[in-house]
This record gives structure tokens, sequence and C-alpha cells, in this order.
């Protein structure tokens, strides 16, 4: 039978097989990868998928999506969607509504190397982000480029806020958000919580408005406002962090609120808490922690509704509540505003610190002949100034707490030497009474004998100072040999005879001096001789008779 529905030749189905092929192709590349193709309007038919209507399918399935060109459309992510979205340096505008609306999940970054990457709305009432989820930030920018907010009351037809965080969650690492409109707040959190960790946020109206159940904790980021950097309604923390311009904090009905402006904060700018209208819940502001400074006026305010103005009133008010415990401050705060653990005071630079005082005990010290001594007292270690208590409630002087030297010494009463006196000293300081001087005796140490010497001092009596010893010479003495005796001329008495000079004879010993025996021996054996020799001619004279 013939084939009455036709076959396709060979070369047609391969033909319809790659068309087929081509198509999933395309459609899962959409899908997932965004190519930079998806990014371009179609040529013609109503099939063509447009850029952003790629974009929108990317952003529903999840994922990181990463921008190849600039792209203008309005976009949502869903609930329970989450998504990266990476700038790369394009642009998204919108076209009718907010550019993004986000319920899901959203991170926003910028990976290109300029940080171009930008989030803008061009529309009256709408914002480039608009949160009702959770959204982290850590790099990117937003604004409003054709802002026409001239004035608070002006809104040039085309204002709103660049950032809506309505219900959600946002967090800012980094990222610009910046308009120059004087109409809409830069930035609204309502009923929702705003982190700021860093990042800059610039608007020549209010930057940051915390709203109705607004929870606002900044850790860094600088925000530059004409206006108002913070406008709080609720609850703000405030720490690390630089705001060019006032911060305010404004109560309504019943519904109180705080702002805390804390460690390493600088506000360039005034700090005010306002009443709205009469209002029943009080405004709060505490100023505390290390490192804050604020260069404008901190005062009370009452804003009435019905003149639409604010007055300034009375530290001293009950319409608001302002308490600083630490700071630095370009002018003078009133003393209403000063914590009752605090204390203000006027730094060498004209500025003015507060700060709660840091005791530090000082023990008792009892006086001395010449130093003064002191009762037990506390110093602050930030202010310098004293107190009777660790509490530091009763203020002194250090007149007050000092105890004057005793002028009473505690003399010895050894006596203390020196070269040429002696004096009783002070055990205390070293002052010295009763100097005089030495009265030396001569002191032998050591007896001299004939062949050794001696040695003696002088010696004071009242003190005992010594001063350097002496030698006593040897005494010296007569030996066995007489020619070596001395028979004090200097000469020797028994020196040997020459030609021309006869030795003298021995000299007699003296009165009480030892005599040798040799000598004795000689002057018997002379004795005897001359016995014979008379005896002799005693006989040979009678023989002559």
């Amino acid at each position: 039978m013939e084939n009455t529905r036709g076959a396709l030749p060979a070369g047609g189905r391969a033909l319809r097989t790659a068309l087929a092929a081509a198509l999933a192709a395309c459609a899962l590349t959409l899908a997932t990868a965004l190519p930079q193709s998806a990014w371009a309007e179609g040529e013609s038919g109503d099939t063509t998928t447009t850029a952003a209507e790629a974009l929108q399918n990317a952003l529903n399935e999840g994922g990181t999506v990463t921008l190849t060109q600039n792209v203008e459309g309005d976009f949502t992510i869903g609930e329970n969607v989450e998504v990266t979205l990476d700038l790369a340096g394009y642009k998204i505008t919108n076209v009718s509504g907010h550019t993004i609306i986000n319920n899901g999940e959203l991170t926003i970054v910028d990976s290109s190397g300029t940080k171009t990457g930008t989030v803008d709305n061009v529309t009256h009432a709408s914002g480039a982000l608009v949160n009702k989820g959770t959204c982290i930030v850590e790099s990117g920018n937003f604004t409003r480029s054709q802002e026409a907010g001239s004035s608070p009351s002006d809104s040039g037809s085309n204002s709103w806020y660049v950032i809506d965080n309505n219900g959600g969650t946002l967090t800012f690492n980094g990222g610009k958000v910046y308009s120059t409109g004087k109409f809409s707040s830069l930035i609204r959190n309502l009923n929702a919580t705003l982190a700021i960790n860093g990042g800059e946020f610039t608007n020549g109206f209010i930057a940051l408005k915390n709203d109705e159940n607004g929870k606002l904790y900044m850790n860094g980021g600088t925000v530059t406002s004409d206006n108002q950097a913070i406008q709080n309604w609720s609850e703000a923390s405030v720490k690390n962090a630089v705001l060019n311009g006032s911060a305010v904090c404004w109560s309504y009905g019943d519904a109180p609120s705080t702002l805390t402006i804390g460690d390493g904060t600088t506000v360039n700018g005034d700090v005010r808490a306002i009443n709205y209208d009469n209002a029943m819940a009080l405004p709060s502001v505490r100023i505390t922690g290390e490192g804050v400074k604020v260069t404008g006026e901190i005062s009370k305010g009452e804003y009435d509704a019905t003149e639409k103005k604010t007055k300034v009133v009375d530290p001293s008010a009950s319409s608001s509540k302002i308490e600083i415990s630490n700071g630095s401050f370009d002018k003078a705060p009133a003393d209403d505003f000063i914590a009752p653990d605090s204390v203000l005071t006027k730094n060498a630079d004209g500025t003015y610190g507060v700060h709660v005082h840091e005791l530090v005990k000082h023990d008792a010290v009892a006086p001395t002949c010449v130093a003064a001594g002191n009762k037990v007292y506390y110093e602050c270690s930030v202010c310098g100034l004293l107190f009777e208590d660790e509490v530091g409630e009763t203020e002194t002087t250090a007149e007050a707490v000092a105890i004057a030297a005793t002028g009473k010494h505690s003399f010895g009463e050894a006596w203390k030497p020196g070269a040429t006196s002696h004096w009783h000293e002070c055990s205390v300081c070293g002052a010295k009474a009763d100097e005089a001087d030495h009265e030396f005796v001569e002191v032998i140490d050591k007896e001299a004998t004939a062949t050794e010497p001696g040695s003696k001092h002088q010696e004071c009596k009242a003190c005992g100072y010594e001063k350097g010893s002496e030698v006593i010479p040897a005494t010296g003495a007569a030996n066995d040999n007489a020619g070596t005796s001395d028979n004090g001329t200097g000469d020797n008495a028994n020196a040997t005879a020459t030609a021309d000079k006869p030795a003298k004879p021995a000299a007699l010993a003296k009165t009480g001096d030892a005599i040798p025996a040799t000598a004795l021996a000689a002057a018997g054996v002379a004795a005897v001789a001359a016995i014979a020799c008379g005896f002799a001619a005693f006989r040979k004279g009678r023989a002559r008779r």
C-alpha cells in the first residue's frame, strides 16, 4: 500500500532531529547558566525569551545568577528560594515598579574589579530593593538615579526610599546606597531588622529611618546626610560607625524609643531626643562606651504637630531622657545629662570629656622626719579626682589627705665616722648631729724587737676611726764580733790597723754591758803575764843591791 502520510527524506529527518536538540539545549541553558545571549531581545515571534524573562526564570530556579549585560525589568525572588545575584559590574533598572522584591533568601555581590554593579530605580514611589525576606549585601550599588525630591514638602513627582526593609532582615557587610533627594529617606526599616557592619550610605535627607517596630544595629559603616543620619522611632544601637549628620531619637504616641551611641562612634552633628506632639512614651538617648565623639550639640526637643515646628526645651524637661556616661564632646553637655556615676571635665584642647570614675586605692603612708605622709584615699585614673571613699561619693583634695613631715630625726647612739670628723646620724634621712673633729691617739699594734720591726696607728679615742698603719723600726743589738759594735761615735772601735794608722784600742765595756767570754780569757792571760814580769824584775833588782 502506498504511504499516503508521506515520508521525510533522509536530509529532512536529520534537520528535524538537530533542531530539537538545539532547542532543548537552549532551554536548559536559559534556566541555569544564563549565557550572554539570554539577555538579548528575540528578533521576532511571540515565543522569543527576553533578557528580563530569562533573568526572572533564573531567579526562580535559585542558585548563583551572574549578569552578563545590563537588563531592565521588575524582578521578584519567591519564598523559600535561595539565590545569589552577582551584578558583575552591570546594572539592573526597573520598568514600572520596584526593581527587586525579595521574599526569599537573597545575597547580592559584585564580583567586578570596578565595583560598578548597580540596582537602580527610576519610578515614583518605587525602590531599588524591597526586602520582605532575608537579604545580605556584600557589595554592589543601590540608587534612584531619577530622584526628584527637592525638599521635605516637594517630592518632584518622583521620590521614594532607595531600599525599603519591610518586615525582613537586611544585613550590609559592604556596598553603597546613595541618593540626592530631599523628600524621602534613603532606607526605611519598618517592622524589620537592619544590621549594618560596613558600607556607605548617603542621602540629601534622612539617611536611615528606623521606623515603627524597627531594630537597627550598627557595628560599622559610614552614614552621611544633610539632615538626619539616623531618625530613630524604635530601637537603635550604634557602634564603631561614623555619622555625618544628626542622630535623632523620636517618640510617638505610646511607643517608646531608645537610641544608644556606643564604642568607637563619631557623630559629626547634633544628638537630640524629641517628643512628638506630647507623646506619652518617651524618647531615650544613651551615650556610653569608649571612643565616642560628638561634635554638635546635645539637646531635648518637643515637636508641635499643629505648628509643625520643633522647639528646644530645658535639659531638665521630663518629655525625654538623655544620659551620658562616656565620650568626648566639642560642646559641653548639660549637667542634667551626665550619668550619676560619671563626671564632666574640660580637656586641655578645649573639648569636654565624660567618663565613669575608675578609682585606684592609695594606702595610708606614715610621715617621716623629712617626707610627708597621707591618709588613705582613692584616685580616678581617668580624670585624677580624689575621693575619701571607694565608691567616689565624697570628693577630697591632695592637701586634705596629706600629713606633714614630723621634723623629728631618729639619731643613733653610735658615732658615724668620716675622714676628719664624726657625728650622730639620722637613720631615716641621714641628717648629722653633734659633729666634731677626730681626737687621735697613738696605738701600738706590735712592739719592735732587735731584729723585727713593729707597727702602730692613729685612732680617734671617741669613735674609733683609724688612720693607716705605721712601721716601728727594729731596735738592733751587739754580737760576738767586737768589730761590729758601735761605740756611739759611729767609728769602728776595733778597726784593722793600716801602715800609716795604728789600730785604736778596744773601748771599754760600758757599765752593765755584757762582756763576751773570749774577752775575759784574754784579759786573764795578760794579767798573769804582767804579774810574772813584775816578779822577775823585783828579784833582779834585789840581786843588784
